[in-house]
């Protein structure tokens, strides 16, 4: 946050900023979970090594997500079938192991157990995976009840959709179609 108060009868105002260097702050702990890295001056993809960082893992311990309404999205290790049907599963996790799901991380944070509410709705969600599916995957129409008319979804096409409170900025639904299946 930057808060400007220019003295009476300033002409100018310069400010003067630079990046924060992230990862000289994180020590390059962060690392480990980049999938995307910059190799000469280009964004490039690079796998993880197989179970993390390569150091020693603390013991997962027990995970439960919950909606904003309080609905259960991830329990005993896998996301709830409502979650699964909304389309949810590769953000809150596709099972125990997942390490880079919401679920994933919160396990490896030690301790005894974790308990999170998001501020996804369930509800939402689940409608807009079925519209985005039904919309912009196979270019058909909504009636309010089913997707009506529209084509096979082609393998090459993908769509997204992310739908924001306006007012307080919370995430109601974050919808993806076309990826394949997270496994």
């Amino acid at each position: 946050r930057l808060v400007l108060a220019p003295l009476a009868g300033a002409a100018a105002i310069a400010v003067q900023v630079e990046p924060l260097d992230l990862a000289t702050m994180s020590g390059g702990a962060d690392a480990a979970y980049r999938h995307l890295a910059m190799v000469d001056g280009r964004l490039a993809w690079q796998a993880l090594p197989a179970g993390g960082s390569g150091g020693t893992r603390p013991a997962a311990v027990p995970v439960r997500l919950r909606d904003r309404h309080g609905d259960a999205l991830w329990a005993d290790g896998a996301p709830a079938e409502a979650a699964l049907r909304a389309g949810l599963a590769p953000l809150l996790g596709v099972h125990r192991q997942h390490d880079g799901s919401v679920a994933g991380m919160l396990a490896r944070l030690g301790g005894t157990e974790h308990e999170a509410q998001l501020s996804l709705d369930l509800g939402l969600q689940a409608r807009a995976q079925q519209l985005l599916d039904c919309i912009g995957l196979r270019g058909g129409r909504w009636d309010g009840q089913a997707c009506v008319g529209g084509l096979d979804a082609q393998p090459e096409r993908r769509a997204g959709l992310v739908l924001l409170d306006a007012g307080s900025g919370d995430i109601l639904a974050a919808a993806s179609s076309g990826g394949g299946q997270a496994d």
